[in-house]
């Protein structure tokens, strides 16, 4: 009977376990990790909330990043230095670290995320110039990855919801008795209807020089086609004057007014009205 000497046997096993094994190496990582400080310039803001994102796209961002945390102010230390880390990062290259502030009256998702610091960007560029960070098997863990973040970049402003128009009228002519004279705002003109806003006007309420001060408030944002005074006088309504007009009687060349929710306070649109013989 042969017998199988035992050192033959240990190197057949050896021999198995190197070619059963050779393909699951369990030193080599499943993912990566991605680390460095954000370094905090700037007062914290008082609204909104302050994050950074791993993203696998950027300046173009489709949908939400790779990965994200919020950052608060009692995360950083005394000279105003986060730490941040991304772990169990895919292998694959990403586009951009961004530090970003939420506007919170911005319910838009495609706007409402304002960038204030990007890895290799810069605030000139808007930060869409930040550097591209790759992770693989033989570069896992990417370290030192710190940039700076600019709180000041931060706009707090509330928008308006609504706008208003003012200016001034100055009045020639003697002043009717008895007759209503109302200065408008119109949607269309030559006018077809109702205007969107209007106010009585008495002699009382000019100043030593025949003004009126006038403001129209609580606008919506749109196009105004018109700002004219009229009287009513034998039952048909006379228009005295209108902004930006020098065509009587008639006015159809009034200059039109746009309120939007970054020009939303108009000032100094003045003119002259004119009360015929």
């Amino acid at each position: 009977m042969n017998i199988v000497k035992p050192y033959i046997v240990v190197s057949l096993l050896l021999s198995l376990f190197f070619f059963v094994g050779c393909d699951e190496n369990p030193m080599t990582p499943e993912n990566g990790a991605i680390s460095g400080v954000v370094d905090f310039s700037g007062a914290w803001p008082e609204t909104g909330n302050i994050s950074i994102s791993l993203n696998t796209s950027w300046p173009e961002v489709t949908g939400a990043p790779y990965a994200f945390t919020t950052i608060y102010s009692d995360d950083l230390n005394q000279d105003n230095l986060y730490s941040y880390r991304f772990e169990n990062v895919t292998f694959g290259t990403y586009q951009g670290i961004i530090v970003s502030w939420k506007d919170p009256h911005d319910d838009d998702s495609v706007t409402n995320q304002h960038a204030i610091g990007g890895y290799g960007g810069t605030a000139e560029a808007e930060f869409e110039n930040t550097g591209s960070i790759t992770v693989s098997g033989s570069d896992y863990e990417i370290m030192d990855l710190n940039f700076p973040a600019y709180l000041d970049l931060i706009d707090e402003t509330i928008p308006a919801e609504s706008g208003t128009i003012s200016g001034t009228v100055t009045f020639s002519g003697a002043w009717p008795e008895g007759v209503n004279v109302l200065i408008s705002l119109h949607s269309d003109w030559p006018e077809t209807g109702e205007p969107d806003a209007y106010m009585s006007i008495s002699s009382d309420d000019l100043n030593q020089n025949n003004e009126y001060s006038y403001s129209f408030n609580n606008l919506i944002f749109r196009t105004y086609s018109a700002i004219a005074v009229l009287i009513y006088f034998n039952n048909n309504w006379v228009i005295l004057g209108a902004y930006g007009g020098e065509s009587p009687p008639e006015f159809e060349d009034a200059e039109s007014i746009t309120i939007t929710a970054t020009d939303f306070e108009l000032t100094g649109l003045d003119f002259s009205a004119t009360f015929g013989d």
